[in-house]
């Protein structure tokens, strides 16, 4: 059987929804953004195709998802607002939003460089930083 799952990441947690190929709902909860937190939902889920907006804490959740073998779409944020607009906006319902786009094919991905690249835009960034709290001509 093959699963869909849309995780609505945040800081410190993610809510997640898990669909089959009929789009019912077979899992759906809470857990720690941690590796310990994806290996405690994703126990028994082996193979699935997964859906993750592009925000301010996907790098680490794409990354395990990827290493532990499973097919992860990085959705564009403002994209993926216009497909799946509600008027109440809840983890919940963000979860199962990307759970049906991922399913239904329909997730618009952005571009994912690969880890080296990643790992050097991070040094850049660090750089880039260091040098703000340094001015020139000081």
């Amino acid at each position: 059987m093959n699963s869909f799952v849309g995780i609505d990441v945040h800081k410190d947690e993610c809510h997640a929804t898990v669909q089959d190929e009929d789009g019912e709902t077979v899992k759906q909860g809470y857990f720690q953004n941690s590796p310990s937190g994806f290996e405690d939902f994703f126990d028994g889920i082996d193979e699935a195709e997964v859906a993750i907006e592009a925000g301010d804490a996907w790098q680490p959740v794409y990354n395990w998802l990827d290493e532990n073998g499973y097919d992860v779409k990085l959705g564009h944020p403002r994209k993926l607002r216009i497909i799946a607009e509600v008027k109440i906006k809840t983890d919940v319902r963000d979860s199962e939003a990307l759970a049906d786009l991922v399913r239904a094919d329909l997730v618009p991905e952005v571009y994912v460089p690969c880890e080296e690249r990643r790992k050097l835009r991070r040094v850049a960034k660090r750089r880039g930083r260091a040098g703000d709290r340094f001015p020139r001509g000081s």
